[in-house]
């Protein structure tokens, strides 16, 4: 897993240690002079670099519309989530390939989608 935030990358580095989480990230990124604030895609396409992952194998988790916008614009799927800035329903509108009420029940559509077809993916924003 990795980070993608338009927080600064340090700032972000030190709340996921704060919170005793960030040796589940392989890797954090932030705008800075060579990577663009999100909705650019620039910031998931470098972390996928990372990672070794492909666009179709990406899951942008997020609690924004612009989380929405970045997974559009990257080839990646979008998973939306509620949090401190948007309610479910500020992003009940929003196009994405899943909407949740909790995190939890994230590990449970990736599995979901783990066996299904890479074809079948809908297109969001269309």
């Amino acid at each position: 897993m990795a980070v993608a935030s338009n927080k600064p990358e340090g700032f972000t580095r030190r709340i996921l240690e704060a919170k005793n989480i960030s040796s589940y990230f392989r890797a954090v990124a932030g705008p800075d002079g060579q990577t663009p604030a999100k909705p650019d895609p620039t910031m998931i396409v470098r972390l996928r670099q990372v990672a070794g992952a492909a666009a179709d194998e990406t899951v942008l988790v997020g609690d924004m519309e612009i989380d929405a916008e970045t997974a559009l614009a990257a080839g990646s799927r979008c998973v939306l989530v509620p949090g401190g800035s948007r309610s479910a329903e500020d992003l009940a509108s929003v196009p994405a390939d899943a909407h949740l009420a909790r995190l939890a029940e994230l590990p449970e559509v990736i599995e979901r989608w783990s066996g299904a077809a890479r074809v079948a993916r809908p297109t969001i924003g269309a």
